[in-house]
């Protein structure tokens, strides 16, 4: 147990008004102003002298291709304004035919 946070269940026994010089005294190790908010916090939860499970990082992988994919996708100006905005349908002469037209027509020009 080399770093501070590997003793924090214990340090957590230190009482609640135990200054961060003092427990640096006691201990003889540097600790950062992080870790000993971190042990006042581990003090009130799940409280002294009890672990907490360190939880599993994953990370998903993105192939290559199918984010040079998105981005031409997204670098089209109308695909952004379709796809952020949605489209809406039309009526035509009295509801015989639909059209679907983009909601937001911000980036055609005004006449």
């Amino acid at each position: 147990m080399d770093k501070v946070a590997d003793h924090r269940p214990l340090i957590a026994l230190a009482p609640d008004n135990t200054s961060k010089k003092a427990m640096v005294q006691v201990i003889e190790k540097q600790m950062s102003t992080r870790e000993f908010k971190n042990i006042k916090l581990h003090a009130k939860w799940p409280g002294a002298l009890i672990l907490v499970p360190k939880t599993k990082v994953f990370r998903n992988r993105i192939d290559p291709a199918i984010l040079q994919r998105l981005y031409e996708f997204l670098d089209d100006p109308w695909s952004i304004q379709r796809y952020a905005f949605g489209t809406r349908v039309l009526d035509i002469f009295g509801g015989s035919k639909t059209t679907e037209i983009r909601s937001v027509n911000q980036l055609e020009k005004l006449p």
